[in-house]
């Protein structure tokens, strides 16, 4: 053989091994084929409602089996902030929203006065630059944060970092959902990988259950199993089994299921959520067996929610909850009534502020034009077509009956005067309501002597805006028991509720001091007393007060200790004084039997820092787990460069007590979450597949943030392996550095904890 033949043998050799390499399956280190991934994502999902389902009912039997039986459950996982966007933005990006900047469902710019609510779907449908690239997936990866889709992906990508034929979906897909990287092209009729596109429109005419079921067999379905599945999630769950079966479309590496449904439905009433739950768990068993018959068995399942919810049942175990044992709904408070002075309460008249918020309330339309709420008779369709991402407060004669901020008005951001958010935030103009000043972020004593409006005479109407906040009172409360046997009467019964909630909604309020107005407290010299950031104070009331402060460390995530004071004030000058004190804390911490104590006084605890996940440790019985780090997360930022961290820095936090939420919709509320109290911030979390150790309860801390590295670690090595060693995300410039961490005792098959039913 001649020269030239061997050299042109080893070209096509080579040649040929580079395009088997190209072809090939992702392999892990120890050469066997990396498995999929498929993710259930179920918005809402309180995690004591499917242990007790499982535990005492047989209405769960593929969670049951799936994960109950063959996986294992993490029975403490919290996520930082109960709502949508925050939470799920940590668990598929690894980074806490104090880097990922999403500080809500909707995010407030202080230089434009504007409210971006990245739920707004609508948008995302009918604007055709953001079907390019989803807005909230272009904030993450602006702020140089992938998601967990981004780890299975390939190809060229533009100057921005986004792939440039994102429409491929060979790698990877997610159905329609607040994170997507796209707009899902099989809701469009004709679209989409599988055999049939436009599954919304299928779903709708139920075309599938036809042509499987026939007539009879479709009615029975339709009323037994799909009378509360929305109508994406009916739509996703389609489409995704369609790709699971069709011979014809290559094996992804990874299927995000996304379902609203218990989250819409669980706002509404608390038997409907369970009805979609059952559904749920049918759609459950339907991905799990196709996956098991066809070319994805051996994936890693996950099932995880973003957050927990109030309102509902809860249960007679539940021992930090007043209304233990009892269904009940929630009251909301509406702080755009408030701030505009339109509580029904002379204390705030004298406010004079334009609010724009975005709604809390979820599920319907807010009450339009009357204050009886007649919806048809008061309907306007103008205001119903341009209800979505923001609404001031404005044009007030217009709705003499009914101030609200559920009508949308057009005017000049000079004439905003305040901002709420679903998140319980509130932004304020420096100082005053009409300062004008936004660039600037209000300090104790702005907020302790603000400017709220003017009196008859012209002369300004100053008001301490803590102490106003700690003086509302509910008149109204929402509280609809079910009868007991034995109750004289229901009238009796609401009373003995209603004094269990009080009509006080506020139980602490956070403001900000500037560090370096801080620092200059003599007693902050001291080691443990510093903060490398703003201090924090959360203010239960004049006697009970904590400053918490934030110490950086070299790597990792900061350190956050809670300094027990009382009595603290600011002066126009900036200069702070307070007095020190123990055995009492806004979180009600101290002395609390709930405490996981592990040898440490209380008194030893306060004097140190801790880290989050040691905070939420220590307290994750109590009412306010994750509290500590959760405050710091969404008051302050990591500072990485961004701009909005500038730009979106809020004013104050409020924390409402159990049955109410702060809002800026209505006061009839159909939002049950964005609270920092343990059944909101408490989430699902599960695991099954290959290297699962089946049967198993893990009682450790876990959050969130810890899906990614987990999953990440059971795909491409071992917990103990750096993230370096992962694939770098489709247009990452470097490997991330992520918050979370693997769940070790996934990884660990001899005997721990408890075993599953």
């Amino acid at each position: 053989m001649g020269r030239g033949m061997r050299e042109m043998m080893r070209r096509c050799v080579i040649q040929i091994l580079g395009l088997l390499l190209v072809m090939s399956p992702v392999m892990k280190s120890g050469g066997e084929e990396s498995p999929s991934v498929i993710l259930f994502m179920i918005d809402g999902l309180r995690p004591d409602y499917v242990d007790y389902l499982i535990r005492h009912s047989d209405q769960l039997p593929n969670i049951r089996k799936y994960f109950y039986q063959e996986g294992a459950v993490v029975k403490n996982s919290f996520t930082t902030l109960s709502l949508t966007l925050p939470s799920w933005s940590e668990t598929l990006s690894g980074v806490g929203i104090d880097r990922s900047s999403f500080k809500g469902n909707e995010v407030v710019n202080r230089e434009t006065k504007v409210i971006t609510n990245y739920l707004d779907w609508r948008k995302d449908i009918l604007s055709a630059e953001l079907r390019k690239h989803g807005r909230a997936y272009r904030r993450m990866r602006s702020n140089g944060h992938p998601l967990l889709i981004d780890y299975f992906r390939s190809g060229p990508t533009d100057a921005e970092g986004f792939l440039e034929n994102n429409e491929e979906e060979s790698d990877g897909f997610s159905t329609f959902f607040p994170l997507n990287d796209r707009f899902p092209r099989y809701l469009i009729p004709g679209q989409g990988d599988g055999p049939k596109g436009g599954s919304v429109l299928r779903s709708l005419l139920h075309l599938d259950l036809f042509e499987r079921n026939g007539l009879r067999l479709t009615g029975i379905k339709l009323f037994y199993e799909n009378s509360f599945f929305n109508l994406f999630d009916r739509a996703g769950i389609d489409h995704v089994l369609k790709e699971m079966t069709n011979p014809e479309t290559p094996k992804k590496r990874f299927l995000g299921v996304y379902l609203a449904g218990a989250d819409h439905y669980f706002h509404l009433e608390h038997h409907k959520g369970l009805d979609t739950l059952f559904q749920i768990d049918f759609a459950i068993g339907q991905v799990v067996r196709a996956a098991q018959r066809g070319k994805y068995r051996g994936s890693l399942l996950a099932l995880v929610s973003d957050h927990g919810s109030q309102g509902g049942k809860e249960f007679a175990t539940n021992l930090t909850h007043p209304l233990r044992g009892e269904e009940f709904d929630m009251t909301g408070v509406n702080l755009c009534n408030y701030f505009t002075g339109r509580m029904n309460d002379a204390n705030f008249l004298n406010y004079q502020m334009n609010v724009t918020g975005s709604f809390a309330t979820e599920g319907r339309f807010a009450k339009f034009g009357g204050s009886q709420g007649d919806f048809f008779r008061n309907l306007n369709l103008q205001e119903l077509a341009m209800h979505s991402s923001q609404c001031t407060n404005v044009k007030r004669s217009s709705y003499a009956d009914y101030g609200t901020c559920a009508q949308l008005h057009q005017t000049h951001p000079d004439e905003v005067h305040a901002a709420v958010t679903s998140s319980q935030l509130v932004y304020l103009a420096k100082g005053g309501f009409d300062s004008k000043v936004w660039n600037r972020v209000n300090n104790w004593h702005d907020l302790t002597h603000y400017r709220v409006g003017y009196d008859s005479e012209g002369r300004p109407v100053v008001r301490d805006l803590l102490e106003d906040l700690e003086r509302i009172r509910v008149r109204n409360l929402r509280i609809y028991p079910g009868y007991k046997d034995g109750d004289p009467s229901l009238d009796h019964r609401y009373e003995q509720l209603r004094a269990k909630i009080g009509h006080q909604p506020l139980d602490w309020v956070v403001a900000r001091v500037a560090r370096a107005s801080y620092q200059a407290h003599a007693s902050a010299k001291l080691p443990t007393n510093t903060s490398d950031e703003d201090v924090l104070v959360i203010h239960k009331d004049r006697g009970n007060q904590a400053l918490l402060l934030v110490q950086n460390q070299r790597q990792g995530e900061p350190r956050y200790r809670l300094r027990l004071i009382k009595n603290f004030s600011q002066d126009s000058r900036g200069r702070i004084s307070f007095d020190d004190q123990t055995g009492i804390d806004p979180f009600g911490y101290w002395g609390n039997p709930l405490t996981k104590t592990s040898g440490i006084s209380d008194e030893e605890w306060f004097r140190r820092s801790h880290t989050f996940r040691e905070w939420t440790a220590r307290y994750v019985e109590t009412q306010y787990p994750t509290a500590t780090g959760a405050i710091a997360r969404l008051m302050l930022a990591r500072r990485e460069g961004k701009r909005q961290d500038e730009a979106e820095r809020p004013d104050l936090m409020l924390g409402p007590k159990y049955g109410f939420i702060f809002e800026c919709g209505e006061d009839y509320s159909q939002a049950h979450h964005g609270m920092m109290q343990r059944e909101s911030v408490h989430t699902t979390m599960m695991f099954s597949g290959p290297g699962i150790p089946p049967g198993r309860e893990l009682e450790s801390v876990q959050f969130n943030l810890d899906l990614i590295p987990t999953l990440l670690s059971k795909v491409y090595g071992h917990p103990g392996s750096p993230s370096s060693s992962w694939p770098l995300p489709a247009g990452a410039p470097t490997p991330r550095v992520l918050d979370g961490q693997p769940i070790r005792d996934l990884f660990n098959t001899r005997e721990v904890e408890g075993r599953s039913p």
